[in-house]
């Protein structure tokens, strides 16, 4: 009974057309494949650096706090691996005049690192090509010994091997690529959300080896006196 009770007033929200509920049923699934695997967690965290860009998601909250997946702003001077929680800013593309607006274009600073890498994967699978064609130019077949067919077939399994490698990493790009389009290029931090969060909560956007945008110092001081000024209400560090 209680169950049933449950999953009727999931359902109810789920229509209610507000979009926050919409994926309710994955945010669920979400929450509880976390939960499940907090006991096998080897206490080893990923690290941060002030003022990294990172993609949060920050699940369903409640009335207007922040929910759903926001881009957010690292707020801790010093992170470190042992360290689960971090300081955040939750980052939006709609101006309010509770937040402030950022001098730097998110969607620019990812297309730039993505293309940057999408140059340079092409650059070496073009050179591993040239490699091999220059090795085994072709010969007459007089003097095509066995040691020579043995070495070409390893170097031809290696080369495969290593341009596959190249073609998914092209390919994870390209997906990034296609889901940074979605972004918006005006970012503004919303102040008045800065939050704890769970580094669970952290997802990759970009390609494994590609690092987050890192805002300069200058705007890291800014956020933190708009931090001190609206919500602790101290006095501007200079």
């Amino acid at each position: 009974m209680m169950t049933h009770n449950i999953e009727k007033r999931i359902n109810k929200l789920k229509t209610s057309g507000n979009p926050k509920f919409k994926k309710l049923d994955s945010d669920i699934h979400y929450l509880l494949k976390r939960f499940e695997g907090e006991k096998n967690h080897k206490g080893f965290y990923p690290k941060f650096k002030q003022g990294e860009i990172v993609f949060v998601d920050f699940g369903i909250n409640v009335n207007k706090e922040f929910s759903n997946s926001h881009f957010a702003i690292v707020m801790n001077k010093n992170d470190s691996n042992t360290e689960d929680i971090v300081n955040v800013i939750p980052l939006s593309s709609k101006e309010n005049k509770k937040y402030l607006k950022m001098n730097f274009d998110l969607k620019w600073e990812y297309y730039l690192r993505l293309f940057l890498n999408l140059i340079s994967a092409q650059n070496n699978s073009a050179i591993l090509k040239e490699v091999f064609d220059k090795k085994y130019q072709k010969n007459n077949t007089e003097f095509i010994t066995k040691d020579y067919f043995s070495e070409f077939i390893s170097d031809s399994l290696e080369i495969e091997n290593k341009l596959n490698k190249i073609d998914r990493n092209i390919n994870n790009i390209v997906s990034a690529i296609d889901k940074v389009k979605k972004l918006k290029g005006n970012s503004y931090a919303c102040i008045n959300s800065f939050q704890p969060i769970s580094k669970f909560r952290i997802r990759k956007v970009l390609p494994q080896k590609i690092k987050n945008p890192v805002i300069d110092s200058s705007d890291i001081m800014l956020l933190i006196n708009r931090i001190n000024n609206n919500i602790l209400q101290i006095p501007d560090i200079r």
